[in-house]
């Protein structure tokens, strides 16, 4: 969440460097003069609609944060990232098998905790055997 909060930003940010560009040209006709008023008032709604979406983002994180107040260890949970180590053939088999169900949705869930929450390092070594705990 606190990423899309942050690429909104760059956004908004962006935007708004254009529009000062825009409106600091000097048009030399009516017609250059229309399109850069259009041109404004674009930018304009595009940055109250990013801004909204800003503040509604915000405001759901805001409540996620005060929900998991009192439990410290889901706090800790979702900022910890899982640093797993694999070889060349089990990162080969792991992405061969994601490749292959990518359009079941019952695997979506595995694939987003996997790309949001890991750090994968692969290694060139043999297969470890694995041993439960």
């Amino acid at each position: 969440a606190l990423q899309g909060l942050k690429s909104i930003l760059v956004q908004i940010a962006s935007l708004q460097l254009r529009k000062e560009e825009v409106s600091h040209a000097q048009p030399k006709d009516a017609t250059q003069q229309q399109q850069q008023k259009s041109k404004i008032q674009e930018y304009n709604q595009t940055i109250a609609l990013l801004q909204q979406k800003h503040n509604e983002l915000s405001k759901r994180a805001s409540q996620a944060f005060d929900r998991m107040y009192e439990f410290p260890f889901l706090r800790r949970a979702r900022a910890v990232r899982w640093q797993l180590t694999l070889s060349v053939q089990s990162y080969g088999l792991l992405c061969q098998f994601l490749n292959q169900h990518s359009m079941q949705t019952s695997l979506l869930s595995m694939s987003t905790l996997l790309q949001t929450k890991c750090e994968m390092h692969v290694e060139q070594r043999d297969p470890m055997p694995m041993t439960p705990a």
